[in-house]
C-alpha cells in the first residue's frame, strides 16, 4: 500500500505553452464592432464622431468600422444634422437598416404566441399571431 503522501504519488506539472495575452488583429476587429453596434443599439443614431468618443476609438477606426456596415447594407446614413458649432461639415448619423439583418422574434403566452420578423433597427416588418386550440394545451 503507497503512502498518498509519498513523493511517487503526487503528479508533477508538464510543461505547458505559455498563454499570449495579446488578441489577433481579426478578434480586435470583431470585439471592436460589437462594441460600435452595442453603442449604437444602447444611445440611438449617432455621428461616427459620436461614436468615436464613447467607444474610445478614433474617428479612423470608426470609419473602417462603419464603412463595411454600411456596404452590406446593416447601417444606413440618415440625413445631415448641423452641430451648432459654427464652420464645419454637418454630421450624418448611422443607425441600422430595415433592409439589414431580419430575425425572427416569439412571443409565447399562455393562449397563444405572436410572431415577427424584425431587422436590428427595430421596425416590426411582419407579424402574425396564434392561438393555441385546447387539444395544444
Amino acid at each position: 500500500m503507497k503512502n498518498l503522501g509519498s513523493p511517487d504519488t503526487v503528479e508533477q506539472p508538464t510543461a505547458t505553452r505559455r498563454r499570449s495575452a495579446m488578441v489577433s488583429t481579426l478578434l480586435a476587429g470583431e470585439l471592436n464592432r460589437a462594441r460600435v453596434l452595442k453603442t449604437l443599439y444602447a444611445t440611438g443614431p449617432l455621428a461616427r464622431s459620436d461614436l468615436a468618443r464613447l467607444t474610445g476609438s478614433t474617428r479612423a477606426t470608426i470609419g473602417q468600422i462603419v464603412q463595411p456596415l454600411l456596404d452590406e447594407g446593416l447601417l444606413e446614413e440618415h440625413d445631415p444634422v448641423a452641430s451648432g458649432a459654427p464652420g464645419g461639415k454637418p454630421a450624418r448619423p448611422v443607425w441600422f437598416s430595415d433592409a439589414g439583418w431580419t430575425v425572427g422574434a416569439l412571443l409565447l403566452l399562455p393562449e397563444g404566441a405572436h410572431v415577427a420578423l424584425v431587422p436590428a433597427g427595430g421596425r416590426i416588418l411582419a407579424s402574425q399571431p396564434f392561438n393555441f386550440t385546447r387539444s395544444m394545451r
